[in-house]
């Protein structure tokens, strides 16, 4: 039976590139190195990774790119990425993205009109105060949402901090937009997943009754990231089966049932700084498998597989390719830079408020 993938993944796929594209953006990078800092993240393909200044995570990248200088930072991410680079960077520096097409399917799962309607329609019913948290992989207009209302930005490495954060000022947490991440560090603090909801934009009270979202300690968005839900338990036990000794680590963006089962579970970064710090050898991984790769290249003295088959890549995060950064970098060289991404003025506000309150709980 031929499998079914929704929007955003598909099975991992290795890439050939045209030497000739490589040997051409190593030779305009060294030309234009002056102006130029690219930042990678861990998923995208060792042939673009190759080329960057700065390879990490969410965050690692928002604190690279604020510590850069440039006048033009090339985000080989995809589209929240950038735009929270522009964000937290000064108006002279231009942030460009290779390709425009590369958004996000969970980011897309968040829209700020179906937000503004969930905050009106709980002030309604809950007289307690909220606290809205958004994950990084958001819109800027999401992020404006939430500094707007006194809320802050995380990451998958700092969700726990953040969390502790808003707790501390508020009596309930609304979590957008990834449900697994909100679930996974709330089990994490302490908290009973009798008081987590789910809110489903589109139906009346998020498909909840009042009572329900007034006992609620966390609403969690309804939405996830479809390359970590592919992962299943089930996925678990049967690659067990052929190898009894190994063991998982997780991203905390897939289901709470397959972090229960997990040795290891947290950011990108986290899971490789864990397999790094461990003795043991032999890992199966549950992510993007750019990174799973990434891994394996990194540690050869382990074996690093990916949890279940050949692994599955995010689509929009693959647009990005030699050939799109080729066609970047020389859009800079000809003083014609193309795929700039700017945050409109009536969002920047509020989104840098929510960005900069993450930057500050972190430290």
């Amino acid at each position: 039976m031929t499998q079914q993938f929704e929007k955003g993944v598909a099975p991992y796929t290795v890439r050939k590139n045209k030497n000739y594209i490589l040997d051409e953006i190593k030779k305009i990078k060294t030309e234009i190195s002056e102006d130029l800092f690219v930042l990678g993240h861990y998923y995208q393909q060792s042939d673009v990774l190759r080329f960057a200044d700065a390879v990490g995570d969410s965050y690692l990248l928002a604190r690279y790119a604020v510590s850069s200088r440039k006048p033009y930072l090339v985000f080989c991410g995809v589209h929240f990425m950038a735009e929270s680079a522009d964000l937290l960077n000064d108006d002279k520096q231009i942030v460009l993205l290779p390709d425009l097409n590369a958004g996000c399917a969970m980011a897309d799962m968040a829209a700020p009109e179906d937000a503004e309607k969930m905050w009106a329609e709980l002030k309604e019913i809950i007289p307690e105060k909220i606290i809205p948290i958004t994950y990084i992989n958001s819109s800027a207009a999401i992020k404006a949402f939430v500094g707007k209302n006194g809320g802050a930005v995380c990451t998958s490495a700092n969700a726990d901090k953040v969390f502790a954060w808003a707790l501390e000022k508020g009596d309930k947490l609304i979590f957008l937009p990834d449900r697994y991440l909100g679930w996974n560090t709330a089990l994490a603090y302490g908290i009973d997943p009798d008081l987590l909801v789910h809110w489903t934009p589109g139906r009346p009270l998020g498909a909840n009754s009042a009572d329900a979202l007034r006992k609620a300690k966390i609403i969690l968005w309804n939405a996830y990231c479809s390359v970590h839900r592919r992962f299943l338990p089930g996925d678990v036990i049967k690659i067990k089966e052929s190898y009894p000794e190994i063991k998982i680590a997780a991203h905390l963006e897939c289901r709470p049932d397959l972090i229960e089962l997990s040795h290891l579970a947290g950011s990108t970064s986290a899971i490789l700084k864990g397999i790094e710090a461990s003795n043991h050898e032999l890992w199966a991984v549950a992510t993007e498998q750019h990174f799973v790769s990434a891994i394996q290249d990194t540690f050869p003295q382990k074996t690093i597989l990916p949890l279940a088959g050949s692994g599955y890549e995010c689509t929009t995060m693959s647009l990005i390719n030699p050939d799109s950064l080729l066609a970047t970098l020389q859009s800079i060289q000809s003083g014609q830079p193309k795929n700039i991404i700017r945050v409109e003025d009536s969002l920047r506000e509020h989104a840098l408020i929510a960005l900069k309150r993450m930057m500050e709980i972190s430290n």
